[in-house]
């Protein structure tokens, strides 16, 4: 805040007093942004920034242990890295500060192993009228929410997908 200091001289003959309005000016405290969701490929290089307004002198991140193979910035708040393992969802807050205060952002982060799907074999003939069963594809990584085909499967075959049956193709061909 502004403020008025008087300033008075003094020698043998006279004196003189002059105002001075002095002020300490304290930069803004920075503004820090991230997006509140991120899936990162395990074994693939990464890199999150946030979005920051202002000047940022120190950063700080909780809880301070990331998914291995990840490293902090503590100068600019940026994650990067290699994750070398798959994880589950963690929610992190990022603190960036200067001597005008400080501001947080939270975020969600999680690793995850991509998704492989295999049916074996992969080509096959079915009679028609006959059930083929269950024809379940060995998979590998983060189970699929939902399977879809193109083009549509022979009619009356289907594709499920349930707790037990990921991306089965089962039926009767007609």
């Amino acid at each position: 805040s502004r403020r008025t200091y008087k300033i008075t001289t003094t020698n043998l003959m006279n004196s003189n007093t002059v105002s001075v309005d002095l002020a300490v000016l304290v930069q803004p405290a920075p503004v820090i942004s991230y997006s509140t969701r991120y899936v990162f490929e395990r074994n693939k290089q990464m890199s999150l920034a946030p979005s920051i307004t202002g000047s940022v002198q120190k950063c700080t991140i909780s809880p301070t242990q990331l998914p291995e193979g990840l490293n902090f910035n503590s100068s600019n708040c940026v994650i990067s890295g290699v994750p070398s393992v798959a994880t589950v969802w963690q929610t992190y807050t990022v603190t960036a500060s200067n001597s005008g205060g400080s501001a947080s952002a939270s975020f969600e982060m999680r690793a995850q192993v991509p998704l492989t799907l295999v049916y074996s074999p992969s080509d096959r003939i079915f009679k028609k009228g006959v059930s083929v069963g269950y024809i379940t594809p060995v998979m590998t990584g983060n189970l699929p929410h939902a399977c879809a085909v193109t083009p549509s499967l022979p009619a009356g075959l289907q594709i499920i997908n349930t707790a037990d049956y990921r991306c089965t193709i089962t039926g009767t061909p007609t």
